[in-house]
């Protein structure tokens, strides 16, 4: 016999507890996906939960951006000259405007 087939003659023998490693494989695997599983599940139940109050605080805020318009809405008309001046407000003598030149200077074409 050569070398060469005593290691394989050696290698086939050893392999005896392949059953049982693989069977502890599949059982680790299980295990690691049973894991997994837990967490996606826990990851989606929380995420449900946060975008149903998350709609609860929009809710909210829609409805009180609404009552903040119907008092614009309602103060709006009330609001004049006369009601201005009786605040201390004052018409202004000289009016300033700013303005900036364009970056990008534009050409007729001819």
């Amino acid at each position: 016999m050569t070398v060469q087939t005593i290691v394989a003659q050696t290698n086939i023998i050893n392999n005896n507890n392949l059953p049982q490693r693989l069977f502890y494989l599949m059982f680790g695997v299980c295990i690691v996906l049973s894991f997994v599983y837990v967490y996606l599940i826990g990851s989606i139940i929380f995420n449900v939960l946060e975008r149903k109050s998350v709609e609860n605080q929009v809710r909210t805020i829609r409805s009180a951006v609404g009552n903040l318009e119907l008092d614009y809405l309602s103060q709006n008309k009330t609001v004049d000259l006369s009601y201005a001046k009786s605040l201390g407000f004052e018409e202004p003598k000289n009016l300033y405007f700013a303005s900036r030149k364009s970056l990008v200077t534009l050409r007729n074409e001819e």
